[in-house]
Order: C-alpha cells, then sequence, then structure tokens
C-alpha cells in the first residue's frame, strides 16, 4: 500500500514523585488533561467559548488535534462522518496505580499534519505534570521525550505468516445499531470494514491522497477470513467526563483472535497498519489499541478488572 500519510510517534517518559491513581485504561485521562493544559496555552478566548465559531480555528493547534473539522472532500462517506483526530494516545502501562518513584510513559501517535505540532506538544505536557494527572492530582517528572518515526513501517507490512495473532489490548467497541457488539458477535467482517471507514476518514482528512480501495471487494474478502481460535473477554469499565460531569460507560472487548488470511491476504497491509490507528468508538481516547508484531506490545494493565 502506498503511503497516504505520515505517522510518528511522539515518546514521554516520566517518573511518579508520588502514587498517582489511574484508570484502568487512562488513555482517556491522558487525552484529556493534555487538551485541558493545551488550550490554556493556545487559546486566545474564554475557555467557555467553543471552537466551531472562533475565527482562528483553522491555525489553532487546540481545535485542530481536538476538534478537527471533516473535510468538504469527505462528504461522500455520510452525514454521520466525523473527522478523526489526529492524536491518539499509548500510555504505559495502560492503566491502575503508580507507585512513587515508578516510570511510566505517553507515546501519542501523531498523524499527517499534527506532526508539527511537537513543540507546542511538549509545552502543554509539562504544564500538565505541573497541573498533577489523575483522580488526586498525583505529580509526575518529566524525564524524557523524543519524536520517533516508526521503527516498523506502518504502510510496508512483514511476510505475511501462516496465522496471525491479533492481541487486543484495549477495550474494542465496535458498533451495529447504536450497540456495542460483544465478544460472540465480533467477526473480521465487522472488525475490518469499521478500520477501513477509519483508514477512509484519515486519508481523506489528513492527506491529499485518496485510499482507492475496492471496498465492497473487501468486504467480501473479509468475509472469508477464518477465525482459528477465540479467546476475547468483556471488559466492564467506565470513564469520567469532566465536560459532562459524569461517568461514561466504555465496555468493550479484549483478547486475543488468531486469525488465517490465506483466502483474504489482501487484508494483511490494512490490518498492519491498524496497529498504529486503533479501530471502533473511542480510539481517539485509546481504545481499540490492537498489536500483531511484539515489538508494538502495549504493556499489561496494573489493575484488575471485571470481565466475562
Amino acid at each position: 500500500m502506498d503511503e497516504k500519510f505520515a505517522i510518528a510517534t511522539l515518546k514521554f517518559k516520566f517518573r511518579a514523585r508520588q502514587w498517582v491513581q489511574l484508570p484502568p485504561f487512562s488513555g482517556s485521562t491522558w487525552r484529556g488533561a493534555l487538551g485541558q493544559a493545551l488550550r490554556r496555552i493556545v487559546c486566545v478566548h474564554s475557555l467557555q467559548a467553543t471552537c466551531k465559531s472562533c475565527i482562528l480555528r483553522s491555525t489553532c493547534w487546540y481545535a485542530k488535534l481536538y476538534e478537527p473539522v471533516i473535510a468538504p472532500q469527505c462528504a461522500f462517506l455520510g452525514k454521520q462522518a466525523e473527522a478523526p483526530h489526529p492524536l491518539i494516545p499509548q500510555p504505559w502501562p495502560l492503566g491502575g496505580t503508580l507507585k512513587s518513584g515508578q516510570e511510566a510513559g505517553l507515546d501519542l501517535v501523531l498523524i499527517g499534519e499534527a506532526i508539527a505540532a511537537v513543540d507546542i506538544l511538549v509545552q502543554a505536557t509539562q504544564r500538565m505534570l505541573n497541573h498533577g494527572i489523575g483522580r488526586d492530582r498525583g505529580e509526575l517528572d518529566l524525564l524524557d521525550w523524543e519524536l520517533q518515526t516508526p521503527k516498523l513501517n506502518p504502510w510496508r507490512p512483514e511476510t505475511l505468516p501462516t496465522q496471525i495473532h491479533l492481541h487486543i489490548t484495549t477495550p474494542l467497541r465496535l458498533r451495529i445499531e447504536g450497540r456495542i457488539l460483544r465478544p460472540e458477535k465480533i467477526t473480521m467482517r465487522t472488525f475490518g470494514t469499521t478500520l477501513l471507514r477509519r483508514l477512509s476518514l484519515f486519508t481523506c482528512c489528513h492527506s491529499t491522497a485518496s485510499l482507492n480501495a475496492d471496498f465492497k471487494s473487501l468486504t467480501n474478502a473479509a468475509e472469508q477470513i477464518q477465525i482459528k481460535k477465540r479467546d476475547l473477554h468483556w471488559v466492564h469499565w467506565a470513564r469520567y467526563s469532566s465536560r459532562q460531569q459524569r461517568h461514561i460507560d466504555m465496555d468493550g472487548v479484549v483478547g486475543e483472535l488468531i486469525i488465517d488470511l490465506k483466502v483474504a491476504s489482501v487484508w494483511w497491509p490494512y490490518l498492519w497498519l491498524g496497529q498504529w490507528l486503533h479501530v471502533g468508538k473511542g480510539a481517539s481516547m485509546g481504545m481499540g489499541r490492537y498489536y500483531l508484531h511484539k515489538d508494538l506490545f502495549a504493556p499489561t494493565v496494573t489493575l484488575s478488572l471485571t470481565s466475562q
């Protein structure tokens, strides 16, 4: 697959000054705290104002990263299409309690133009740490940061293995008719078409290229993907929204699928690329993260979860 947009990772490394309490999947917490810090740095209006009516929206990094606008040329994707956020959090560990002196980190996957926001994101991260993170505003020190291009090429997958181990590490929330699919309802057709739509939106909104994919053919091929083993679990958890002042359910599926692409090898480049983009509802908050290669392994959750 030809490269449609640039992908880079801004990697931060921290050390906890004290105990820091984070939710089991902390992507939304890091993303929210970083967004608040970023907005306080760049916004020239009252924080009560909305980006929608701001005349500086097209040049504002907060608006570009947190409230992107669907591009006019993406109308073919439907009225419900929303611009994907070009910043995807990948914290390590995934969540739980950090002890005093423990090291942790936050990787931000940056898409397209967002890569140019490195300097302001470093400033916002330092401000976020000074304010504290998590339920009790736990404090951390910034030890190091680095902008990296992926060691593995997102656009050039490795040789297709005989069997693919697809490890889902943060809740996968595939939605059909308003409902999040339970483990037994997950199919490669639904997984693949959801991923393909996300890739289409990224290509349309964050590049000048076009995907040029045969959606019908790919959908038919996805139905032929064989699931050799299904070890999926339903995870219950909720995140707190400071904007809505309430907890929001973020239940989803984690676990492993072993799949065979022998008769659907056309899907291999798309599944490979999805390791950086995440898939499903809440992907911009770090949900729907999966990996196929051990070098993209996401550290396990440090807090026990209720699952079934």
